[in-house]
Order: C-alpha cells, then sequence, then structure tokens
C-alpha cells in the first residue's frame, strides 16, 4: 500500500511508460483508495484524458471506464490511448492530509463504482475517549458566542451517548458549532439529505442546520419545542441557499455547522448524525419538533377516588369562595361535596 500526505491543496503521482502502452485488451482501471477525491489521468504531451473518482469510504475499489475519459479541452486536445505517454493519479486534497493508495490495476472488464445512496454515519458520538476529544472534532465559532459540548453517556437515542451543547450568554446574538468533517465524512456523494436525533426538551432553542463547500451555502431552521427527543430528517432539497447555489453532487462537503441560539445555559442533545437516500431521508420532518402536537383533552381528569380525607383535596384544587369541601360516597363512588356559603364558589387545578 502507498500512503502520502499532501502538502499542497491536489498532489499527483503516476507511472510513465518507456514506450507506447498497448490498451488494445484494457476496459478500465481501478484502484483503493482512502475516502477522498481524486482524478485519473492518462497523458500525451500537453494533451490529457481525464475522469474523475471519489472513494467515499476508507479502502473503497474506485475507478474508470476507458471509454467514458474525456479529453480536459476538447476545443484544442487531440488525443487516442495509443499515444499515452503515462497515466497519473491526482489527490484532491488538505493539506497534511494522509492518504493511501493500493492495488493499481488494469482489467478486461468494465468497473461498476459502488452505490452510494445507503445511509451512511457521520457522527454517532460512541468512540469519543473523553470531552476533550471531541471538542477536537466539534468546536465553537471564536466570533459568536460562548458554548460548550461534552459527551452526554446514556441520554441519546437508543439510550446511547450524544453530544450535549449548552449555550454560554448570548454576547454575540449568536452561536455556531462546527464540525472538521474529517475521516472521508466530508464525501455526500450519493445522499439526498441528512437525519438527526436531537432533544431540546422544550426548551425553544433554534437551531439552524449549515452545510456547503467553499463556494455554496445551504441553511435549514429548526426551533426546539418538543419536550423529548426525536429523529428529524431534512433532504437537501428543503435547505434554503444563502450563498452560491445548490450543489449537484455533495460530493465535497466543507461545512457542516450548528448556529444556535437560546437562553443562557440551555441544553439540547444530538445524536445519530447521518446522511442518505430514500425513506428516512427525503421527507422534511423539522414541523414535528417546531410545532409539535398538542396532547390530546380527553380522557377523566379526576375521579376523587384516590383521596382519604378532604385536605388531600385541597392540595390539588383550590376552592375560592365560601365553601365547605368533604368527601362523600354517592352510588358508590367517592365524590367531593362543596357546601356554599356565598353565591360563586370556584375550583381550580393547583
Amino acid at each position: 500500500m502507498l500512503g502520502f500526505v499532501p502538502n499542497e491543496a491536489s498532489v499527483a503521482f503516476g507511472v510513465r511508460f518507456g514506450g507506447k502502452a498497448d490498451f488494445s485488451d484494457v476496459v478500465s482501471m481501478r484502484f483503493k483508495a482512502s475516502a477522498g477525491s481524486y482524478s485519473v489521468q492518462f497523458v500525451s504531451g500537453s494533451n490529457v484524458m481525464v475522469a474523475s473518482v471519489l472513494a467515499v469510504s476508507n479502502g473503497e475499489s474506485v475507478g474508470v471506464n476507458l471509454d467514458e475519459l474525456d479529453l480536459r479541452d476538447p476545443s484544442t486536445m487531440k488525443m487516442t490511448l495509443d499515444l499515452v505517454d503515462y497515466i497519473q493519479i491526482v489527490v484532491n486534497g488538505k493539506k497534511n492530509q494522509t492518504v493511501y493508495i493500493d492495488d493499481i490495476e488494469f482489467s478486461a472488464e468494465r468497473f461498476v463504482p459502488a452505490d452510494h445512496s445507503a445511509p451512511r454515519t457521520l457522527y454517532d458520538f460512541e468512540n469519543y475517549a473523553d470531552d476533550t476529544a471531541l471538542q477536537g472534532e466539534f468546536y465553537a465559532n471564536a466570533s459568536g458566542s460562548a458554548l460548550t459540548v461534552t459527551l452526554a453517556d446514556g441520554e441519546g437515542a437508543q439510550g446511547s451517548t450524544a453530544m450535549q451543547v449548552r449555550l454560554g450568554a448570548n454576547t454575540a446574538g449568536w452561536a455556531a458549532l462546527q464540525s472538521r468533517l474529517s475521516d472521508g465524512r466530508n464525501i455526500w456523494v450519493g445522499a439526498e439529505g441528512i437525519r438527526f436525533w436531537i432533544d431540546g426538551g422544550g426548551s425553544g432553542i433554534t437551531v439552524t442546520v449549515r452545510i456547503g463547500d467553499t463556494a455554496n451555502d445551504l441553511r435549514a431552521k429548526l426551533t426546539l419545542n418538543a419536550k423529548e427527543g426525536q429523529y428529524v430528517s431534512i433532504p437537501f432539497s428543503a435547505f434554503d441557499v444563502n450563498a452560491g447555489s445548490r450543489p449537484s453532487d455533495f460530493s465535497s462537503v466543507s461545512v457542516l455547522w450548528l448556529y444556535v441560539s437560546g437562553a443562557e445555559n440551555s441544553t439540547f442533545l444530538i445524536d445519530e448524525i447521518s446522511i442518505g437516500s430514500g425513506e428516512g431521508y427525503d421527507a422534511d420532518t423539522r414541523d414535528s419538533v417546531t410545532n409539535p402536537p398538542k396532547g390530546s383533552a380527553e380522557g377523566i381528569l379526576e375521579d376523587f377516588e384516590g383521596y382519604s380525607a378532604a385536605g388531600d383535596v385541597t392540595g390539588k384544587w383550590t376552592v375560592s369562595g365560601s365553601a365547605a369541601p368533604s368527601l362523600v360516597t354517592k352510588n358508590e363512588s367517592q365524590v367531593l361535596k362543596l357546601i356554599l356559603y356565598n353565591r360563586r364558589v370556584s375550583l381550580r387545578h393547583a
């Protein structure tokens, strides 16, 4: 396996042929790679035939079919495979990112890329050693108000570990939490939306999920009015375009922010952040958190059966006006008896 650390935004390496290579029996080129963005280039002098490939997970097999290579500049370049001098793989990464390449080969069979539509977990918060490790992955924007993130064992979805976000004093009018999107988490190709479990305990905190890259900025807002935690899904098509445009394939997402606003020391929990397609990702369910359904008023509010004395009743019910409450039995049922000394008496649930 070949491993190296790019010092610039992109690094190229390749193989040069002693003479022209014979590609008459070759249909595809493939290799295994760590998660990232690559381009395969067949070069002859100043002419280049190129194809872009993406590895969504570490060790994924990626490749190109030779009949799908495109000229970098069709208006000026002329080239066929029998003119190739050398082949190079260009890695489009971040400075000091470690990249691994293995098993580069040519094949007489067509390359079939992996299906990237399946759900992929970005963060489940189960594998951080401590709060310091979590804070190395999620950190606050220094220009905004203060906030703190910690691990909350047993408080997440299905009793798992969640991330708790606590708001500090709202000195800037906003606070923002940023994820580094490391280890290939920035490649969202094939996904239609984002999904996460969130619990604000009815705090009314507003959370704006922001995603994008260097040129595009998409945002979706929700308010945590629901009293219990639940899953929320937001299709990418439901995000508002704040800057740039909506990316066509989300192949290089460089930003995942949570902009938050709420009372000082208020908290919320978030867990199981994932991306995917189809059921669970194609419906916008923010309204279930922002405008949760009110509980039904149907049912018995009070039957007065559980009290042993009238004093127990007045601990739960307030009698206003002049009246003498007592408990009596009527038709085999315990009822509240009120003797009115004034014309108007009110009974209010405490």
